[in-house]
């Protein structure tokens, strides 16, 4: 859906990579506009308030969008990354089952 050209900059050259970081609270890295989340697998995420997202899964061919009102969304980042990778790599295995 999206062009390799368009994703590869995104989770190849971070501007803030993910992880323990001095200058930074957070673990998740920062591209391009783009949330790189730890342990990077070549996914990345844009994050909105409340908790909406969109993750991207270049590799799996995965796109995930969830909106959502969540006070507490700060809290459930990397709860939610986590139910996204696990989504991706089900949705990939299933196609991949099917050929």
């Amino acid at each position: 859906m999206i062009p390799s050209a368009v994703t590869s900059p995104i989770s190849s050259a971070p501007h803030l990579l993910p992880g323990e970081n001095p200058a930074s609270s957070w673990t998740f890295g920062y591209g391009y506009k783009w949330w790189i989340p730890e342990d990077p697998q070549g996914d990345f995420l844009a994050i909105g308030v409340w908790g909406q997202y969109i993750y991207v899964d270049p590799n799996r061919d995965v796109i995930i969008v969830k909106t959502s009102v969540d006070p507490l969304f700060d809290d459930r980042d990397h709860e939610s990354v986590a139910a996204f990778r696990s989504i991706a790599r089900s949705i990939a295995g299933y196609e991949g089952s099917r050929s």
